[in-house]
């Protein structure tokens, strides 16, 4: 077993910023940290946009203090109105009111939101919430709350509010422009999830006086999670596989890393390559590695914005372009420029331009003079339902949703914006059926496409028509990972990279493949 090789870079933004889901019920909050962790649903049922509209902000001394509650039975007052859930109860007293469109009790999920109110102004919300349900979310809360696990569960470093009788971390963020205090904790033995976040005033007095009342009711079940990170299994697959398409024979070669790469965001994983240098983006850090049969770190930078694509040109400049972000210009390990408002994009590998797109929106052409760049009108691209772009030399690739049939489609369109073939656009079923295509690279082949939803690989010949596809599993020996991003190396072959989770769940990695044959 490998303990303690791992890389694991904080993630600057807590996943609280991905709306207002932190004011919801304990189940609603559950479900969204789940999937943000990637909890693995049916093939092909993963969505596409997410949206931020709040900031964050580092945790706070005074959220130590904000509450103080223990829950033990000595300490409550019990001369309030009793709220008898399940998983826990509550006494609160006169200018608190239960709202009952946020309320739900079962054997797995307690949650209610209670209100403060000064005449009919809300001044604080509370929400309270126990869930029966694996690890997974508590512990992707910690790392999106910038807490660190092994200071937590081994070094006892972290700082923790005994809340209803369960040890909760917590976090202060700022969400729709109103502060947000946010408790969660995890009974090991009762497999349960606690979570009490309060909004508003919640310096005022009757925040700590209503959760000095609430006590957690957890039956040990002799529950054991899932091992840390730093405990767990690291990922490992035969180093080859091969898979006969037609008359054409697949090889993939597993690249691995000196020290295993984890993900949290299943879905954030980019890639460019430059000589023998590949540089990955993920979870707000750009790693930079050098290529050969393993994977070596030799640098990574931290970003402060959302970043969500990464282009290279032929002059060994890096782009990392992301909606509302600000487009970095990196060389040699330094931003050497940067310009507004160009936001998601890819970049040509001469440097000169590029492709920046949102969904719903006509995409627009991406001009570079020197260190400036802005963004004008393509008329001659249409298309507006793009969920993914990727260039080569001599081509843009466009994927998305074809407005007349609603199927996936990749368009195949030259440098001028013209197009040149269509690809996919079949229903279900159909030998082309595309779920989600996530990149598509160019070879002296013809054209392979990553679909993320259904892991595959589709494979087309110059001319447009379909060779055939490889399931994850026949080409690389894979457990339904997403396949994210590729990369063109300078011998053809082309690298491949997507997130796996541990067999022993402990962890989701970033892993790469070099495919060839193709």
């Amino acid at each position: 077993m490998r303990k303690e090789v791992f890389i694991m870079r904080r993630n600057k933004k807590f996943a609280l910023e991905k709306g207002p889901a932190i004011l919801l019920s304990g189940m609603l909050l559950s479900a969204g940290i789940l999937a943000g962790c990637g909890g693995a649903g049916p093939k092909g049922s993963e969505g596409a946009g997410q949206t931020s509209s709040s900031e964050s902000v580092k945790p706070s001394e005074s959220a130590s203090s904000a509450v103080s509650g223990t829950g033990e039975a000595d300490n409550r007052d019990t001369s309030g109105t009793h709220l008898e859930m399940t998983l826990w109860d509550l006494y609160y007293p006169e200018g608190w009111q239960e709202n009952e469109d946020h309320k739900g009790d079962s054997e797995t999920s307690s949650y209610s939101q209670l209100e403060y109110k000064q005449g009919e102004n809300v001044l604080i919300n509370v929400n309270i919430s126990a869930t029966v349900e694996d690890c997974s979310g508590y512990r992707n809360f910690l790392h999106t709350a910038d807490i660190d696990e092994h200071a937590l569960a081994v070094d006892k470093t972290v700082e923790q509010q005994n809340i209803g009788g369960v040890p909760c971390v917590f976090t202060e963020t700022v969400s729709w422009g109103e502060p947000v205090l946010t408790y969660m904790g995890r009974d090991t033995a009762s497999e349960t999830t606690v979570t009490v976040s309060l909004s508003g005033e919640y310096s005022d007095p009757a925040a700590d006086k209503l959760i000095r009342n609430l006590a957690f009711h957890l039956k040990d079940t002799g529950n054991t999670d899932y091992p840390w990170p730093w405990e767990g299994e690291a990922f490992s697959a035969d180093r080859e596989h091969s898979k006969m398409i037609a008359d054409t024979t697949i090889h993939s070669v597993w690249v691995p890393f000196e020290e295993p790469l984890l993900a949290y965001d299943i879905f954030s994983g980019r890639m460019a390559a430059v000589g023998d240098r590949l540089y990955i983006l993920l979870d707000h850090v750009l790693y930079e590695y050098t290529l050969g049969d393993t994977l070596t770190l030799k640098s990574t930078m931290d970003l402060d914005d959302d970043y969500e694509e990464i282009s290279a040109d032929r002059n060994g400049n890096l782009y990392l372009t992301g909606f509302m972000s600000p487009m970095l210009t990196v060389k040699d390990g330094k931003i050497v420029a940067t310009n507004d408002d160009i936001d998601q994009a890819v970049i040509h590998s001469s440097g000169t331009w590029g492709l920046s797109w949102f969904y719903g929106s006509a995409p627009e052409k991406v001009v570079i003079d020197g260190s400036k760049a802005s963004k004008e009108a393509w008329p001659v691209i249409s298309r507006d339902r793009i969920r993914a772009a990727s260039l080569s030399e001599n081509h843009i690739f466009i994927a998305g949703e074809d407005p007349d049939t609603k199927n996936e489609t990749v368009w195949i369109l030259d440098t001028e914006g013209n197009q040149q073939m269509e690809l996919g656009n079949q229903e279900f079923g159909g030998e082309q059926s595309l779920g989600s295509i996530t990149n598509v690279q160019e070879t002296d082949s013809g054209f392979i496409g990553l679909d993320g939803n259904m892991r595959e690989l589709f494979f087309w010949k110059s001319d447009g028509s379909l060779l055939g596809s490889a399931e994850d599993s026949e080409l690389f020996g894979t457990n339904y990972p997403w396949i994210s991003t590729a990369a063109r190396l300078s011998d053809g072959t082309v690298l491949v990279g997507m997130t796996e989770d541990r067999a022993d769940k402990s962890a989701t990695e970033f892993v790469v493949y070099r495919v060839s044959g193709f």
